[in-house]
C-alpha cells in the first residue's frame, strides 16, 4: 500500500498555563468556559489527529509552560500523547518561550512517541510509515534572539541528502525571502496566535495559530490546520476551528441619517448574524460604531453606548450560543489632514514614516528590539511582534491618531484613513 498521500495535523500555542484574559468582568456564566476554554480546545487538536488519521503531528512551540500550568497541564498533555502513541502516531515538538526542552518535569518522561527537538542546534528525525521512509523533518527550539535559525536548518537539510518531503519546525520569526529561498517543503511555524500563511508556493510556511484565542485581540476562528501531501510534495492546508469561546471585533459604519432606533436595528441585526453563523461556538464581541455627525458625536458625550451594550447583553448574551457584548466604542473617522504630509515639521516626519510602514505590506513589523532584554522572552515581547494582519492595521492606526495628537498638542480624536478591516 502507497504511503501517499501524507497526512500531518500542525498545531502551536496551545498556552495551557493561560487562561482567558482581558476582560474587566467576566460574566458568572461564562467562567467556567474561560478556564477550561484552553483544555478542550487543545483535546480538540489531538482529537483531530485521530479523526483525520494523522500519520504525525508537528507541535511548533508555546504549548505549556509546565511550572505555571502545574500537574494539571503536565498530565493532560501526557494523556493526549498516549492517546496518538496507541495508534502509533508520532508527535514531533519544537519548543517556544515557555516551553524549552529543559522545562519538562524529569520525573515524568515523555512517551516513546514524543520527539523533542534541541534548543542547542539543529536536529532532524525521519517519519517512516509501514516500513517506508516518507518525510523528513529538521527542528530547533527557540533561541534567545527569536530569530528562526533558518540557514542553520536548511544546512542540516541538505547534508541529509534524503530527497525527502522535508519540513522545518520552529518558533520565531525571520524574514520572508530568508524562509522562501530554502529547500524545505514546508515551514511548520509557532509563535503567531492568529493563523498565518506567509507564503504558499512553492514553498509553504504557515503559523496554525493558538488553538484557542485568549484576549479581544485574537480575533476570529482558532484551531490547527491539516496538511495533506501528494506524491509530487504539494502541500495542501485546511482550516479546523478547536475554540469553544471566540472574540470578535465588530465595526458599524453609521450613515450620516442614521437616529437612535436605526442604530439599534442595525447593531441587533448584526449580533443575529453572528449568532446564526457561530457553528454554535460562543462569542465575545467588541463593537465599534464608526462615523461621523450628529449621533456620533451624541453616543461619544452621553451614556447611550453603555445602555446598548446592556441590551445586546440581555438579548444575546444568556443562550447558547451566547453572543457577549464586551463593549461599545465610539470611533470618529476624521482623516488626518493632507497637509501635514508635506509639512517639514516633526509631526509631518512623523505621520509620513507611520504612512509608509502602513503601506508596506511584505514584511511584518517587530518592536521587540526597542525593550529591554528582559523583556523580549516575555508575554510583552509577543506582542510586539506583530504580523501582517487586521492587528498590524490597528495598531498603526492608532498610532498615528496618538502621535498626531500629541504632536499637534489639541485633544482631537484622528485616524488614517480607512481600511478595509
Amino acid at each position: 500500500m502507497s504511503a501517499w498521500p501524507i497526512r500531518f495535523v500542525h498545531a502551536s500555542d496551545f498556552h495551557l498555563e493561560l487562561p482567558l484574559f482581558g476582560v474587566a468582568q467576566v460574566p458568572s456564566h461564562l467562567r467556567d468556559a474561560f478556564f477550561e476554554a484552553p483544555y478542550l480546545a487543545a483535546e480538540r487538536v489531538f482529537d483531530t489527529v485521530l479523526a483525520e488519521n494523522a500519520r504525525f503531528l508537528v507541535l511548533s512551540g508555546d504549548i505549556i509552560n509546565a511550572p505555571a500550568a502545574g500537574a494539571r497541564g503536565v498530565l493532560f498533555l501526557l494523556e493526549q500523547f498516549r492517546r496518538l502513541e496507541e495508534r502509533g502516531i508520532e508527535v514531533y515538538w519544537a519548543g517556544g518561550r515557555v516551553d524549552p526542552a529543559s522545562g519538562w518535569p524529569p520525573a515524568t518522561p515523555l512517551p516513546d512517541n514524543v520527539h523533542v527537538f534541541s534548543p542547542n542546534g539543529p536536529e532532524h528525525f525521519v517519519h517512516r510509515h509501514n516500513g517506508e521512509t516518507v518525510a523528513l523533518l529538521v527542528g530547533q527550539g527557540r533561541g534567545r534572539s527569536g530569530l528562526i535559525p533558518a540557514q542553520e536548518l536548511a544546512e542540516l537539510e541538505a547534508g541529509c541528502g534524503s530527497g525527502l518531503y522535508s519540513i522545518a519546525v520552529a518558533h520565531g520569526h525571520q524574514k520572508q525571502p530568508v524562509l522562501q529561498n530554502s529547500a524545505f517543503n514546508y515551514w511548520a511555524l509557532g509563535g503567531h496566535h492568529d493563523r498565518t500563511t506567509l507564503f504558499s508556493s512553492p514553498v509553504v510556511a504557515h503559523y496554525p495559530g493558538s488553538p484557542q484565542g485568549r484576549e479581544p485581540q485574537e480575533t476570529g476562528t482558532h484551531g490547527c490546520t491539516v496538511v495533506e501531501v501528494d506524491e509530487r510534495g504539494t502541500s495542501r492546508l485546511s482550516h479546523v476551528a478547536t475554540d469553544l469561546l471566540r472574540w470578535q471585533s465588530e465595526r458599524l459604519m453609521l450613515g450620516s441619517d442614521w437616529t437612535k432606533a436605526t442604530l439599534l436595528k442595525r447593531i441587533t441585526n448584526r449580533a443575529e448574524h453572528l449568532r446564526d453563523g457561530s457553528g454554535n461556538v460562543d462569542q465575545l464581541v467588541e463593537w465599534a460604531l464608526v462615523g461621523e455627525g450628529s449621533l456620533v458625536r451624541e453616543l461619544a458625550a452621553g451614556d447611550e453606548t453603555r445602555q446598548l451594550n446592556e441590551q445586546l447583553r440581555e438579548k444575546f448574551g444568556h443562550e447558547h450560543p451566547v453572543v457577549w457584548s464586551l463593549a461599545v466604542d465610539v470611533e470618529a473617522t476624521q482623516a488626518l489632514p493632507s497637509t501635514w504630509f508635506e509639512e517639514e515639521t516633526l509631526r509631518g516626519e512623523y505621520v509620513r514614516q507611520v504612512q509608509a510602514l502602513h503601506e508596506d505590506v511584505t514584511d511584518s513589523l517587530d518592536l521587540t528590539p526597542y525593550i529591554p532584554d528582559r523583556y523580549a522572552e516575555t508575554a510583552i515581547g509577543e506582542a510586539l511582534e506583530l504580523a501582517i494582519g487586521e492587528q498590524r492595521e490597528r495598531v498603526l492606526h492608532r498610532a498615528a491618531a496618538l502621535g498626531a495628537e500629541l504632536l499637534t498638542g489639541e485633544a482631537e480624536t484622528m485616524a488614517l484613513p480607512a481600511t478595509s478591516d
